[in-house]
């Protein structure tokens, strides 16, 4: 992966980087906030492609990098930072919702989540207890 706009505070544009972001994680509180911020009665994860989606996480977006994220599978995602909202998820969420793409970064800003790369493998099931551990 090639560095761009958005590191242009760390990197030179053309940069060839490391990419550690295999999933994205949302959470249930910071969709609702989304949601409200664009007038619209719900966000469903999946349709701002995230992969996981926790409840009872209140902050997950501001979570700091280098976060583990161990599941009661023994399973563990090491967090690699905010996702931050851009257009591309605007227009699924126009898809369904037809809000303006444009809107779609403003409202999600500081609420989209985080991205993360599986550092343990292991089975995730839903109501699984999470544990964070800080760096």
């Amino acid at each position: 992966m090639l560095s761009g706009p958005r590191q242009r505070k760390v990197f030179d544009d053309g940069t060839v980087l490391r990419n550690h972001r295999q999933v994205c994680i949302v959470d249930t509180s910071e969709l609702a906030a989304i949601a409200a911020a664009l007038g619209v009665p719900s966000m469903a994860p999946g349709l701002i492609a995230g992969n996981i989606c926790t409840a009872g996480i209140p902050g997950l977006t501001s979570v700091p990098p280098m976060t583990r994220m161990v599941f009661d599978s023994g399973a563990e995602l090491m967090l690699g930072g905010e996702n931050y909202p851009c257009t591309i998820a605007g227009r699924l969420v126009r898809s369904v919702h037809g809000t303006p793409p444009h809107a779609f970064p403003k409202a999600a800003m500081g609420l989209r989540g985080v991205t993360g790369w599986v550092e343990r493998p292991g089975t995730l099931v839903a109501g699984d207890a999470i544990e964070l551990v800080l760096p």
